[in-house]
């Protein structure tokens, strides 16, 4: 599925000052589709690496952090050439190697010729933990959300796109605002996750949105014991369960009551963090 992101991708590619790219987001929100749909639009081919499902790959960073080997021994693992400015090389979950995310400081300094997009799900959570040395002011930075309103009608009824335009910009009326309402209804059960949008679009049928949905939330709820003791996870879990009831509230100031009876800032704000 499109995604208006490509086109802030295309941007970074052309800056003369272009340095390594961090693509952070939430799990399940597109970031690896779409950087790899980009990728074969724009470039003669993708280097794909992913350090969450090979401990081989992450020993390349475990060395000195040399860019010209590092592409040396990427070449080899890949079993494909990486040529600067032809090859998109693509290091997908990057969170878990920290030195990989030290390695795109000296990618700035020592090769800026290799175009290099990052992306990672966890990395405020990695960070603190094991106190990597973030390359500030050596990476550009994009955030990804899941799908907008505009992008679910790019998918679902790229028709309507003007005629909501049209209507917005005279400040009249729209004659097919229920249609249109129904498809916001429709997006926000959805909830803009990728997989949710095809799977309706598919099957029209809220029974499988609806078990995709709890398998992303399985993915969430997985990720809090990566990076916390097991009474940190059950906390961070507890904070988490209450969300539908904070939001659920006038007053949007959390409450820390609602989590459970007796629940204390002093408790949960790690929980919370």
């Amino acid at each position: 599925m499109k995604r208006l992101i490509e086109k802030k991708l295309l941007e970074w590619k052309n800056k003369k000052d272009r340095k390594p790219l961090l693509l952070v987001g939430a799990r399940q929100i597109g970031k690896s589709y779409s950087v790899i749909e980009f990728g074969r639009a724009n470039y003669t081919n993708v280097a794909l690496f992913n350090f969450e499902t090979s401990d081989e790959l992450k020993k390349i960073f475990s060395k000195d952090l040399n860019p010209k080997r590092i592409i040396k021994d990427l070449e080899g693992f890949s079993r494909q050439t990486i040529t600067p400015q032809k090859t998109l090389v693509f290091f997908d979950e990057i969170q878990a190697c920290g030195s990989a995310i030290i390695s795109l400081k000296y990618f700035c300094e020592q090769a800026p010729e290799y175009q290099i997009i990052a992306a990672g799900s966890l990395l405020g959570s990695f960070l603190v933990k094991d106190f990597v040395s973030f390359p500030v002011g050596k990476v550009d930075r994009l955030v990804m959300y899941p799908m907008t309103f505009q992008e679910f009608l790019m998918e679902m009824n790229p028709h309507i796109i003007p005629l909501i335009e049209e209507s917005f910009k005279e400040n009249k009326p729209m004659d097919l605002h229920e249609s249109a309402l129904e498809l916001y209804r429709t997006y926000l059960f959805t909830g803009g996750m990728p997989k949710a949008v095809l799977e309706w679009k598919e099957k029209q049928d809220p029974i499988f949105v609806s078990v995709l949905h709890q398998q992303i939330l399985s993915t969430y709820v997985g990720d809090m014991g990566k990076y916390a003791t097991p009474m940190e996870q059950v906390k961070t879990r507890a904070v988490y369960d209450s969300l539908p009831a904070q939001l659920a509230r006038e007053n949007k100031k959390f409450q820390y009551a609602l989590i459970g009876s007796g629940a204390r800032a002093a408790s949960y704000e790690l929980g919370l963090e």
